[in-house]
């Protein structure tokens, strides 16, 4: 019961806080109370997991909510390692967050509403991690669409406000659109699983699979599906032009999109139907790619970038990628690992971010500098986060980042064409880059000489993105609201990786050997009767590892030390040419637009022309659209009308005829009759007495000779 509380109670503090809390003034602090319960109740159940080493994965929990005769509508939640890490990712996040929105938005005419928005925002991504079925878990992955498009546009429903509200709404269009071509693709890949296996709970697929009820072909083609709506929600190539945009809402959301909930909702999706068997050999081969190349790709876009939050994104995009990558090549717990880290570097830059900009009042870093007097605390905890997002050692991001390159290089250790290794070269590259973004971003805001008047006025430029601030009136640039968050998560960025905090979430949220899993699951099917002590039984060693133990030990050794000298060349590396071209500035960037470099800057600074490229293909397929139902219209429409007026105009005719010459015809006639008796028997009607007595005498001389006759 405790997970279906930790879900429900931020929906109902949601509902409350959008229609009392207006009325009550005092009950806007209802949602971050409610998120503050969900977050304790989450403690309850992943600390004794986490801490005491409680074997939660052989205790799941179901409920179920609603269940017809074929179980398709079964709303069930369950609770394993995996959940209980999301839970504990997600919830506190969230709480961080709201405490930080409660000081940016102050002021806002906005306010009850948006904390309305971003509790329903946590509601469904806590109920999309505990769901134990693909029903449950599309309703919620559905419902984060919505907050997004709903937060992302957040200024665009705000006339009071006085913002841009073209820019935000489009960018909301975009979120919802791009994502909803994802989103089809996963409810293609739900439908072949329920086609194929007659299930939608993740066991009871799992267990059709197993029993070899779906072919391989049908499980890769669904599962590429499933891939397609990670893909779109987690803003992975080539669906990945939404996440940038999504920066013109508050950084708060930005910062509740990228570390709690939607982007993390793919990886999520992905980690869950590999842990239960949906992804064969060759999904999870395309996991790899598609996850490798984004983060590479995305880390170059990050490389010339001014927009601060922009910079950000495409830093989410690429992290996102690595795990992604992670999951794909076979480190299920690295991915995750990384994820959870993650979370918490992120939020602190974001909303550090947000602390900068709530100061200066725009996005370019052009036009900021030496901000680290005016921020001291905003720039140490960001530079924390920052050194963890760079893999700096001993940092939280160093420890989940070295792990994933080193399940990337195991996995082209572990296969004899140099294809496999591609996902390991596109890694490390792109942790070199983010380093070096990284650090290019922090020296241009906070050192150096200042460029900026903080609440100054706004120019045309500035008022593009003004929008990206709470409180006009404020000035105090580090209100205690809005610090406390960013110190908690520097601390989180600092010590989450930490060997004896790694160790025990490894155990928690490990993922098996498929081989050792389904052999499990056969055992299980072939053998119900047995005791549980079985399950608890050591596990076997994965297909060819008993031949070859020693090798595969010496191996994982050998490209871990690799990996982790690789990582923290490329880390250091990246750090030290920022520092060079942006701090001490021994060398001009202007070195590096001399002859292919400018081209390659046009490319990059132009994002590779992709969004230009998609909405030529839309103007395209538009004006196809438009000719095809034109020609529709003239050939069809108009042909069948053209077709048939020949007839209707001798049927038109014809009834002309009839109406006039037959209807009208006896009308006429009645009429001509009863007017012609009307004047002969007007004749008899002279006026003269002595005619009127002529007639009398010869009626009665009528009648006198009838009756003698």
């Amino acid at each position: 019961m405790l997970l279906a509380a930790i879900i429900l109670i931020p929906l109902i503090a949601s509902v409350l806080q959008l229609f009392i809390a207006k009325r009550f003034p005092a009950w806007t602090w209802i949602t971050v109370g409610a998120i503050g319960v969900s977050w304790i109740l989450s403690m309850a159940l992943f600390v004794p997991a986490f801490f005491l080493g409680r074997p939660i994965a052989d205790q799941t929990l179901t409920m179920t909510w609603a269940e017809t005769a074929t179980s398709l509508w079964r709303l069930g939640i369950r609770a394993d390692g995996l959940t209980l890490s999301m839970l504990f990712v997600v919830s506190t996040c969230s709480l961080l967050i709201h405490i930080f929105s409660t000081g940016y938005m102050h002021g806002n005419p906005l306010y009850t509403r948006f904390f309305a928005y971003i509790s329903f925002f946590t509601f469904a991504m806590l109920g999309l991690v505990g769901s134990d079925n693909f029903v449950f878990l599309f309703i919620c992955w559905e419902l984060m669409g919505l907050c997004s498009y709903l937060l992302i546009g957040f200024y665009s429903w705000c006339p009071e406000c006085g913002y841009d509200r073209i820019t935000p709404y489009k960018a909301a269009i975009k979120a919802f659109l791009t994502t909803r071509v994802g989103d089809v693709g996963l409810f293609i890949g739900i439908g072949i699983f329920y086609h194929g296996t007659g299930s939608l709970t993740f066991h009871g697929i799992q267990t059709a699979i197993h029993n070899g009820v779906m072919s391989h072909s049908a499980m890769l083609v669904g599962a590429l599906f499933i891939l397609s709506g990670a893909i779109g929600k987690s803003a992975q190539f080539p669906l990945h032009v939404w996440l940038p945009d999504a920066m013109e809402g508050p950084s708060p959301v930005s910062a509740l999109i990228h570390a709690a909930t939607m982007v993390a909702a793919g990886i999520y999706l992905v980690g869950r139907s590999i842990m239960f068997d949906l992804f064969p050999p060759g999904a999870l081969f395309v996991t790899a790619m598609v996850g490798s190349f984004t983060a590479f790709f995305a880390a170059t876009m990050a490389l010339p970038a001014y927009d601060f939050k922009k910079i950000l994104a495409y830093s989410t995009i690429s992290q996102l990628g690595f795990m992604l990558a992670s999951l794909g090549v076979g480190g299920w717990t690295p991915g995750f690992f990384h994820l959870t880290t993650h979370a918490f570097f992120k939020a602190l830059l974001f909303l550090g971010s947000g602390a900068v900009l709530h100061a200066v009042h725009t996005r370019d870093m052009r036009e900021m500098g030496g901000l680290k007097a005016m921020l001291p605390i905003t720039y140490w905890t960001m530079l924390i986060g920052s050194l963890s997002l760079s893999g700096f050692p001993l940092l939280a991001g160093f420890f989940s980042k070295d792990e994933i390159l080193a399940s990337a290089l195991v996995w082209g250790m572990s296969h004899h064409d140099k294809l496999h290794y591609v996902p390991f070269v596109f890694l490390i590259c792109a942790a070199a880059m983010t380093a070096f973004y990284t650090f290019r971003m922090m020296f241009l805001v906070f050192h150096g000489e200042p460029a900026h008047k903080a609440h100054g006025h706004h120019d045309a430029h500035h008022d593009a993105h003004a929008q990206d601030h709470g409180d006009h009136g404020h000035h105090n640039h580090e209100p205690f609201s809005m610090m406390m968050p960013l110190v908690v998560l520097a601390i989180l960025a600092i010590f989450a990786g930490y060997g004896w905090l790694a160790t025990p979430f490894h155990d928690l949220v490990k993922l098996e050997p498929r081989e050792t899993r389904v052999a499990a699951a056969d055992h299980a099917a072939a053998a119900p009767q047995e005791k549980p002590e079985v399950e608890h039984a050591p596990a076997e060693p994965a297909a060819g590892e008993s031949a070859h133990g020693d090798d595969h030990e010496a191996m994982h050794h050998k490209a871990h030390n690799i990996a982790m000298a690789a990582s923290i060349v490329a880390g250091l590396g990246g750090i030290g040419l920022a520092m060079i071209l942006y701090l001490f500035r021994i060398l001009s960037p202007e070195l590096f637009l001399i002859g292919p470099g400018r081209w390659i800057h046009a490319v990059l600074v132009n994002l590779y022309w992709i969004d230009a490229l998609y909405l030529s293909l839309v103007e395209v397929i538009r004006d196809w659209v438009t000719k095809i139902l034109y020609a529709f219209d003239d050939l069809v429409i108009d042909g069948m009308v053209n077709a048939t007026a020949p007839a209707l105009i001798a049927a038109t005719r014809t009834a002309d005829f009839f109406d006039m010459q037959g209807v009208d015809g006896v009308v006429n006639a009645v009429a001509d009759i009863t007017a012609d008796s009307g004047n002969n028997l007007r004749r008899l009607q002279t006026g003269k007495i002595q005619d009127y007595a002529l007639g009398a005498m010869a009626a009665i001389l009528f009648f006198v000779l009838w009756a003698a006759m």
